[in-house]
């Protein structure tokens, strides 16, 4: 390629660029690979493409290019990944554009017909501006973004570019095909309506023969300028935050200890104006005293200075709907026990801060929306957070060390998102079927064993990730059984008998005695109370995926006598369903 330059300047000319390379029918991968390496990454040349989803990693075409290669720019939410897969032949190429990504690489299957595990032989990381490059005589590999507090956005050049390619189980080596989807076109936002996600049936969009067109940047001056933060782009905030005030201020990465008297220059009126404000990654121990004159401010960022406690003078910010106030020093005891005078606030983020425990307040915001409390110390999921009315969609606690969730998490019926992924859980509680409305569920890097058979009632859910558990592979005979008490047998017979007991009794036994479980084998007439007998059952998916569930008994002799599993036969949505289980 003639006059290569030692640097290209902007994403518009690594496109540019690209073309040129692509334009002979001879391409060198490592001429791909220094092109990518010269571009330094500048948020103001792809934001503008960026679409983000608290449910799954998007994938946003910026280039169909000339029918030989695409360019395209995943953005993946904190702990999201990919399915291990396979690239069908094409070249893959990896730019990180900003934060961290964990490369696993894999193997492939010795055959389809083997039950083994798939063997990793490397893992790494990558960080800004890095550069990877895999096909599929390399191998296979999976992608994640390992951090609980910090987005992640990777540029990717397929050559050709594929509308399908082959996912794989980590835990059987089982293989699925499944065609790509793209969530945006240069900047404008794709419907794909209830399609499987990334086994849509979406065609590739046709390549563009013509010149090369960029959505144009915002422009922008030193103080009011469009954030450059992933977290401003993933605030959840909608276009009507900006009604009353369109301005904003970017003072990100600008190695300040105060704002002060740069806060002092502005007017009340001047103050007014300001929608938006990122105060991100500089040295602040304190919020600024003087944020209170943008009395109509709707989104803060603080994240990333060296905050120990939010001061009062936040509480005046009544306008507020996002706060960012990741990666500080903040206690629980840092937050304002009057934050709840904030009705506005629906987006909260305080991720990456040592709690220790969940701030009290936070039960009694009623309007609360987004909930970010990953890499928090936090040990338990209080029952004051589940089991009051919320509006809360989204809930991250990832990277904690929780090793139980309450059952009262069943009554957040609002909630889409529930990210408990890199915690210490061994069990999950039946109530999660009653959340009905949920769609993603990340409990990947946990101890979990198997899932409450009920788990199958969520009708929404279209991403369930449970990478990384030692989830159960083989029939168990039986795992727990203690024997019942003196209590429990007479609760039984009285049950099994069906005597009247109510008004009988004190209140303490009729309230004992209506706690009775059914056993789940329908052959079996019995019930139990504390004492119960833990089961797992496989349900067979399509004849690929046998899945574990937990389930409970009255008695080791409900158990079958065959240690075949038991298999079901489920409907074509729940095979769908289950077959994101073991490939996310």
């Amino acid at each position: 390629m003639s006059g290569y330059p030692a640097r290209w300047n902007s994403l518009k000319d690594v496109l540019v660029g690209l073309r040129e390379i692509f334009a002979s029918d001879n391409v060198d991968v490592d001429e791909v690979k220094r092109l990518l390496n010269s571009y330094k990454s500048n948020p103001k040349d792809w934001k503008q493409f960026c679409s983000w989803d608290s449910a799954k990693y998007t994938r946003n075409l910026i280039d169909a290019g000339n029918g030989k290669y695409n360019v395209i720019i995943l953005c993946w939410s904190e702990g999201q990944g990919s399915p291990i897969h396979s690239h069908a032949n094409a070249h893959c190429f990896v730019k990180v554009l900003d934060g961290q990504v964990m490369e696993t690489m894999y193997q492939w299957p010795d055959s389809e017909d083997d039950e083994q595990p798939m063997r990793v032989f490397k893992k790494g990381s990558l960080f800004t501006n890095e550069v990877t490059y895999i096909n599929d005589t390399i191998g296979l590999h999976r992608m994640e973004n390992p951090s609980h507090t910090e987005g992640l956005v990777t540029l990717h050049v397929y050559i050709p570019g594929y509308q399908e390619c082959t996912t794989f189980d980590e835990r059987s080596g089982h293989r699925n095909v499944c065609k790509v989807v793209f969530h945006s076109n240069s900047g404008e936002s794709l419907d794909y309506g209830n399609s499987r996600p990334g086994c849509s049936e979406q065609a590739l969009p046709a390549p563009n023969e013509g010149t090369l067109e960029l959505p144009e940047a915002h422009n922008c001056s030193s103080d009011v300028c469009p954030s450059t933060s992933a977290a401003a782009d993933r605030s959840g905030s909608s276009s009507s935050d900006e009604d009353s005030s369109s301005h904003e201020l970017d003072y990100s990465h600008s190695e300040m200890e105060s704002f002060e008297i740069t806060f002092s220059n502005f007017s009340r009126r001047d103050g007014n104006k300001i929608g938006r404000i990122s105060l991100a990654h500089n040295r602040l121990r304190v919020v600024p005293r003087k944020i209170s004159i943008f009395t109509n401010l709707n989104f803060l960022d603080l994240s990333g200075n060296m905050i120990d406690s939010l001061s009062p003078e936040i509480l005046k910010l009544t306008q507020l709907r996002t706060l960012i106030a990741k990666n500080n020093r903040l206690t629980a005891e840092g937050i304002p026990k009057e934050l709840y005078q904030l009705t506005e606030l629906q987006h909260v983020n305080l991720s990456g801060n040592p709690l220790g425990h969940v701030p009290e307040v936070l039960s009694v915001m009623k309007n609360l929306v987004f909930l970010q409390l990953g890499s928090c110390e936090l040990e338990e999921i209080p029952e004051i957070l589940t089991n009051t009315p919320s509006k809360l969609e989204v809930l991250y606690l990832g990277g904690n060390r929780l090793s139980s969730v309450p059952e009262e998490i069943g009554y957040l019926d609002n909630l889409q998102a529930l990210h408990l992924n890199g915690n210490e859980l061994e069990a999950l509680p039946p109530s999660i079927a009653n959340l009905s409305q949920l769609k993603s569920l990340s409990l990947h890097q946990n101890r979990l064993s198997a899932l409450p058979s009920e788990i199958i009632r969520l009708d929404n859910l279209r991403e369930l990730s449970l990478r990384e558990n030692p989830l159960v592979r083989h029939f168990v005979r039986f795992l727990i059984f203690q024997p019942p008490t003196l209590q429990e047998i007479a609760g039984r017979v009285i049950k099994g008998k069906k005597i009247l007991y109510q008004g009988q009794l004190p209140t303490n036994l009729i309230q004992y005695l209506n706690s009775a479980h059914h056993c789940v084998n329908a052959r079996c007439k019995g019930v139990y109370f504390d004492t119960r007998f833990e089961h797992i059952k496989f349900v067979d998916f399509c004849g690929k995926y046998k899945v574990p569930f937990l389930e409970y008994l009255c008695s080791p002799r409900c158990i079958p006598s065959s240690p075949v599993p038991l298999t079901e036969t489920p409907d074509q949505e729940e095979a769908d369903m289950m077959k994101k289980v073991l490939l996310g």
